[in-house]
Formats: C-alpha cells, sequence, structure tokens
C-alpha cells in the first residue's frame, strides 16, 4: 500500500470537512493527532480534557479509575481518536501499535478506543513516532463553534482570529447559521 499512497487521513466519515487539498498540508513524514480544541466567535482557543465528564467516565471504564481520576485532576487534554494523519508507513506504524494493545472483549464500552488512544499516548508508547498534536489552526481544527465565518462578498470562509481560510475541519457547529456557510 506505501507504494502508491504516501500519505493517509483516517477519520469518522459523516463529520470531517475538506474545504482544501488537506493533503498538501502535511509530508510523509510527518504523523498528526488532534486535541479536542474548539475556536470561539472571538477567535479564542479552548481545549476538552479528561476532567469532561463523558471522557472520564470512558477513561474509568476502559482502563481504570485510578488512571481516569489522574488525568481528570490534570486536565489532560484529550487526543480525539477520530482523525489520524500523515505518512502512510507512520500511520500504519502507529495503527499497529495500537492494535497491539486493543482488547477486543472491550470494544462494547462507548469510549473504549479513544481512551485506550489517550492512555497510550499519554504513557509514552507512541513516542517513536514523533506526533504532531494539532489544537486549533489553519490546516486543522476539532470543532468550529462559530470560529469560522462567510464573507459573502468575497466568497469566502475565514477562520476567525487569523484571516485565514480553513482546511480541514473535524466539526462544525453554529449557533447562528447566517454567520456561517452551513
Amino acid at each position: 500500500m506505501g507504494q502508491f499512497l504516501d500519505t493517509v487521513f483516517i477519520a469518522d466519515l459523516r463529520d470531517v470537512f475538506f474545504f482544501e487539498d488537506g493533503f498538501a498540508t502535511f509530508s510523509d513524514s510527518q504523523l498528526y493527532l488532534s486535541n479536542e480544541c474548539s475556536r470561539n466567535n472571538k477567535g479564542d482557543i479552548s481545549c476538552t480534557s479528561l476532567a469532561n465528564e463523558l471522557t472520564k467516565k470512558w477513561m474509568t471504564q476502559s482502563i481504570n479509575k485510578e488512571v481516569a481520576e489522574l488525568y481528570a485532576a490534570n486536565k489532560t487534554k484529550i487526543v480525539n481518536s477520530g482523525t489520524i494523519f500523515g505518512g502512510t508507513e507512520k500511520v500504519l506504524r502507529l495503527l499497529q501499535i495500537y492494535t497491539s494493545q486493543f482488547n477486543y472483549q472491550r470494544v462494547d464500552i462507548w469510549g473504549y478506543d479513544q481512551s485506550l488512544l489517550n492512555y497510550m499516548y499519554y504513557t509514552g508508547q507512541f513516542n517513536s513516532l514523533n506526533i504532531t498534536v494539532a489544537n486549533c489552526d489553519q490546516m486543522f481544527c476539532f470543532d468550529m463553534r462559530n470560529g469560522c465565518y462567510y464573507n459573502k462578498q468575497e466568497k469566502s470562509l475565514i477562520v476567525r482570529g487569523t484571516k485565514c481560510s480553513p482546511i480541514i475541519r473535524h466539526k462544525i457547529v453554529s449557533q447562528n447559521p447566517d454567520l456561517v456557510l452551513f
């Protein structure tokens, strides 16, 4: 497979949006995961932590209570399992390491996949891969809660606080649909 494709993007199918050629923004020598960060209508960025009730519950059920409590107390940022992208060989290696620890008896636990990814990331099991974690920039952002606006005159979508157009977005949520493209 690597001989035909030098980069890949693994994503949730129904809530990841490409506005431009996302593959032009990273190379085969890079590997990206993402934090669950949002950019609000003022352009400010905030990231969800593992202190979040739902993800803390997932971590407790998937890994154990002690780990969940530690990550919650430290407000450890959530690494999202719904977007993984980079060089084909690096992504394949991440998946090999990940699946070597995956317990298929636990697959019925909602959030198990993401909890395991977080646990493995924060315990250094992927360190050899030199992962870059995307927060919320022009290339990629997990969530855009009114963090973009549509300029009707120029017919362009702009990321608030950057004056740049977005390239890849995981989720787009708008409280005022008239201000955004969607």
